[in-house]
């Protein structure tokens, strides 16, 4: 939201989250979930929410923030986590591991959980990951085995992601809870790799 919140926060564009406790019939008013949503002028957009059922939820979501300096001013992933079925986050820190380092764009983040600790998240990626996938939009994922507390290093999750010059974008993920997991991906052709018929 570009909302001001009756100016408690900038009027860049935030994060805000609403609670509610009676299966939605009556709701709290929205908070900004990015603590910093008062003193940040870089946008915050994209978010997603996902919980285990016991109380734990975590957020998602891309920022153009450079956190005080601590990242670049590129998109990069944030994440918040809660313990207390939303009532409190933890402050934003960046999901991608390599936020300090790179100076292409991370957006569009989607998550999944399989209700046992397990948390995967990805995302649309325009960076080479130190040089090791071209500069393309690539759809990168990360792994957390504890709620969310650690994250595996990003890596690409479209295996051709070194050679091909195809646009990957805008990602969505699923879990069936039992050790299953899909993602599926817009892919815009690279049609010189295309074989006439």
């Amino acid at each position: 939201s570009s909302d001001s919140l009756s100016f408690r926060v900038g009027g860049d564009t935030d994060i805000l989250v609403a609670l509610s406790t009676d299966n939605g019939a009556t709701w709290t008013d929205p908070v900004p979930l990015n603590s910093n949503a008062q003193t940040d002028a870089g946008f915050d957009a994209t978010p997603d929410i996902g919980t285990d059922g016991s109380g734990n939820w975590i957020a998602v979501w891309s920022s153009g923030d450079s956190r005080g300096g601590s990242i670049g001013t590129d998109r990069d992933i944030l994440i918040a986590r809660s313990a207390n079925d939303g009532s409190t986050w933890t402050a934003p820190a960046p999901l991608n591991s390599n936020a300090a380092s790179d100076s292409n764009s991370d957006w569009s983040p989607r998550l999944a959980t399989d209700g046992r600790g397990h948390w995967l998240v990805v995302w649309t990626s325009a960076d080479s990951l130190g040089q090791v996938i071209g500069v393309d939009r690539d759809v990168l994922i990360s792994r957390s085995r504890d709620n969310g507390l650690t994250w595996s290093q990003a890596r690409a999750l479209n295996q051709n992601a070194a050679v091909d010059s195809r646009e990957d974008s805008s990602p969505d993920i699923v879990t069936d809870g039992l050790g299953n997991w899909m993602v599926i991906w817009h892919a815009l052709p690279d049609w010189n790799s295309l074989t006439p018929t």
